[in-house]
């Protein structure tokens, strides 16, 4: 059979206030993405353990009250939506 694949490509062109919040909360997401990467590679150098995602998730109170970034609470950064869907992540992609 012969199957038909169609592609979209979209161009957003956000306002400088929707930029700084796009690009906020990208880094945001990154911060925390790359402080439970540093944590699990710890571990694991450590004792050859790894944290799993519901280590991760106990964390996060703690990481959002010593890293204001992390808060979820000002304007464009990250969320917690977006901070559940984080974990899974790392733990997929670094087991």
């Amino acid at each position: 059979m012969n199957d038909v694949h169609k592609a979209y490509s979209f161009r957003l062109y956000p306002t400088k206030e929707q930029e700084w919040q796009i690009r906020r909360t990208i880094g945001c997401c990154r911060f925390v993405f790359n402080h439970f990467l540093s944590r699990r590679k710890e571990a694991y150098e450590r004792d050859g353990s790894t944290l799993n995602q519901y280590a991760c998730m106990r964390e996060l109170p703690a990481l959002k009250t010593a890293a204001p970034l992390a808060s979820g609470s000002g304007r464009g950064s990250c969320g917690d939506g977006e901070l559940k869907r984080l974990k899974p992540r790392l733990a997929t992609g670094y087991s």
